[in-house]
Protein backbone atom coordinates (compact mmCIF):
# COMPACT_ATOMS: atom_id res chain seq x y z
CA UNK A 1 0.00 0.00 0.00
CA UNK A 2 1.43 3.34 -0.97
CA UNK A 3 2.03 6.09 1.56
CA UNK A 4 -0.63 8.31 0.01
CA UNK A 5 -3.32 5.61 0.26
CA UNK A 6 -2.28 4.69 3.80
CA UNK A 7 -2.43 8.34 4.94
CA UNK A 8 -5.88 8.75 3.40
CA UNK A 9 -7.15 5.58 5.10
CA UNK A 10 -5.84 6.68 8.47
CA UNK A 11 -7.43 10.12 8.13
CA UNK A 12 -10.64 8.63 6.72
CA UNK A 13 -11.25 6.48 9.79
CA UNK A 14 -12.02 9.50 11.93
CA UNK A 15 -14.35 11.06 9.36
CA UNK A 16 -17.11 8.43 9.52
CA UNK A 17 -17.53 8.42 13.33
CA UNK A 18 -17.35 12.22 13.33
CA UNK A 19 -20.03 12.41 10.62
CA UNK A 20 -22.28 10.05 12.62
CA UNK A 21 -21.74 12.10 15.75
CA UNK A 22 -22.66 15.33 13.93
CA UNK A 23 -25.77 13.70 12.43
CA UNK A 24 -26.83 12.31 15.82
CA UNK A 25 -26.32 15.66 17.52
CA UNK A 26 -28.29 17.43 14.79
CA UNK A 27 -31.14 14.95 15.05
CA UNK A 28 -31.21 15.27 18.82
CA UNK A 29 -31.18 19.06 18.52
CA UNK A 30 -34.13 19.01 16.12
CA UNK A 31 -36.11 16.46 18.16
CA UNK A 32 -35.62 17.99 21.61
CA UNK A 33 -38.49 20.53 21.42
CA UNK A 34 -41.01 17.86 20.43
CA UNK A 35 -39.89 15.30 23.01
CA UNK A 36 -41.17 17.50 25.84
CA UNK A 37 -44.59 17.80 24.19
CA UNK A 38 -45.21 14.14 23.56
CA UNK A 39 -46.98 11.78 25.88
CA UNK A 40 -48.06 8.20 25.87
CA UNK A 41 -51.32 8.23 24.00
CA UNK A 42 -53.88 5.45 24.29
CA UNK A 43 -53.12 4.11 20.81
CA UNK A 44 -49.40 3.68 21.52
CA UNK A 45 -50.14 1.94 24.81
CA UNK A 46 -52.54 -0.48 23.14
CA UNK A 47 -50.17 -1.31 20.29
CA UNK A 48 -47.32 -1.78 22.75
CA UNK A 49 -49.41 -4.21 24.78
CA UNK A 50 -50.30 -6.25 21.68
CA UNK A 51 -46.66 -6.24 20.60
CA UNK A 52 -45.60 -7.55 23.99
CA UNK A 53 -48.21 -10.30 23.78
CA UNK A 54 -46.84 -11.35 20.39
CA UNK A 55 -43.18 -11.28 21.46
CA UNK A 56 -43.83 -13.18 24.68
CA UNK A 57 -46.28 -15.59 23.05
CA UNK A 58 -49.04 -14.85 25.57
CA UNK A 59 -52.66 -15.49 24.61
CA UNK A 60 -54.62 -12.84 26.49
CA UNK A 61 -58.32 -12.22 26.17
CA UNK A 62 -59.50 -9.69 23.63
CA UNK A 63 -58.11 -6.23 24.43
CA UNK A 64 -60.56 -4.12 22.46
CA UNK A 65 -64.04 -4.93 21.25
CA UNK A 66 -63.77 -5.88 17.60
CA UNK A 67 -60.00 -6.42 17.57
CA UNK A 68 -58.81 -9.51 15.72
CA UNK A 69 -55.61 -11.51 15.70
CA UNK A 70 -54.29 -14.56 13.89
CA UNK A 71 -51.89 -17.26 15.01
CA UNK A 72 -48.42 -16.67 13.60
CA UNK A 73 -45.73 -19.07 14.84
CA UNK A 74 -48.12 -20.03 17.65
CA UNK A 75 -48.30 -16.42 18.81
CA UNK A 76 -51.19 -13.93 18.59
CA UNK A 77 -50.46 -11.49 15.75
CA UNK A 78 -52.87 -8.51 15.65
CA UNK A 79 -54.42 -7.82 12.25
CA UNK A 80 -57.21 -5.44 13.27
CA UNK A 81 -56.92 -3.34 16.41
CA UNK A 82 -59.31 -0.42 16.38
CA UNK A 83 -62.07 0.45 13.97
CA UNK A 84 -61.26 4.13 13.67
CA UNK A 85 -57.62 3.66 12.61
Amino acid sequence: MSTRVRDYCLRGRGFVPLAWLVLAAGTLFLATPTVRDTGLDYDEALYGHLTRDFLEGRHCPQHMPGSQSIELWDKPFPVFVQGYL
